[in-house]
C-alpha cells in the first residue's frame, strides 16, 4: 500500500508520533504523546484535516496523552489493544503519576485483538500483539511499514521493568517479527528508525532466536 509518513518527536519523553497519509485521503496518526503547536502544525503541512484512526501502540502516558485533544480537532477513532484499555483511564497504569505527571482520562472507540485488519487507505493496517513492554502492546504493519511503539528499537528493544512488563513475553514478541518476511522500515516509539532486515542481522534481541 502506498502511504506517506511523517515522524514528529513529542515531549514529554520525545515519543515518536506518526502522522500516516494515504491517497485516497485518510489519515491516521500513531502516539500522540501530546498535542500543540509542534503536532498541529505538522498535520496542516501534511494537508490533514481529518483523521480515521488515532492508533495507540501501547498504554503508556508518553505515547497517549494527547489522544482526547487530538481527536477534539480532528476526529478519528481512538483504537488501543484491550489490554491496555485501562492505561487510559488511569494516571498509574499509564505510568504518568511514576513520573510526577498527570495523564488525562479518555476512552477507546475500538479495542483491538491480535490480528485485527483496519481498512485504511487501499489497503489495510494489521495490529500485531506483542506483549512484553506492556501487556496489551501492539505493532501496526502497514504494507512495507512497521510501527513498533516500545516493543522493538534500532539495536535494542523497550524495558520490561514496569508492571506487566515481561522480558519472556518481549523475547516472544521479538522472536515472532523476526518471522515476518521481506522489507520493512521500522518506526520505532524513540529515537533512530530502522529497518526489520537490519535488526535481524545485528539487534542482539533477534540474532538469537
Amino acid at each position: 500500500m502506498d502511504i506517506k509518513v511523517r515522524v514528529c518527536p513529542l515531549t514529554p519523553l520525545m515519543s515518536n508520533c506518526c502522522i500516516i497519509t494515504a491517497e485516497n485521503g485518510d489519515a491516521a496518526v500513531i502516539d500522540p504523546g501530546s498535542f500543540g503547536n509542534k503536532l498541529r502544525k505538522a498535520l496542516e503541512e501534511e494537508g490533514v484535516r481529518e483523521l480515521r484512526y488515532i492508533l495507540l501502540t501501547h498504554g503508556h502516558f508518553d505515547h497517549i496523552s494527547g489522544t482526547q485533544k487530538l481527536k477534539d480537532g480532528y476526529g478519528g477513532q481512538i483504537a488501543v489493544h484491550r489490554l491496555d484499555a485501562v492505561c487510559l483511564k488511569d494516571s498509574e497504569e499509564s505510568r504518568a503519576s511514576f513520573f510526577g505527571l498527570f495523564s488525562p482520562s479518555f476512552d477507546a472507540d475500538i479495542l483491538l485483538e491480535d490480528g485485527n485488519r483496519l481498512p485504511f487507505g487501499n489497503g489495510e493496517i494489521e495490529v500485531i500483539h506483542t506483549p512484553g513492554h506492556t501487556v496489551g502492546s501492539v505493532c501496526f504493519k502497514i504494507g512495507e511499514h512497521l510501527f513498533t511503539g516500545d516493543t522493538l528499537f534500532r539495536l535494542s528493544i523497550g524495558r520490561t521493568d514496569f508492571p506487566g512488563g515481561s522480558m519472556d513475553e518481549i523475547m516472544a514478541s521479538m522472536k515472532r517479527l523476526k518471522a515476518i518476511e521481506g522489507f520493512h522500515k521500522v518506526y520505532p516509539g524513540h529515537e533512530a528508525l530502522t529497518d526489520l532486515d537490519y535488526e535481524k542481522a545485528y539487534n542482539p534481541y533477534m540474532k538469537g532466536i
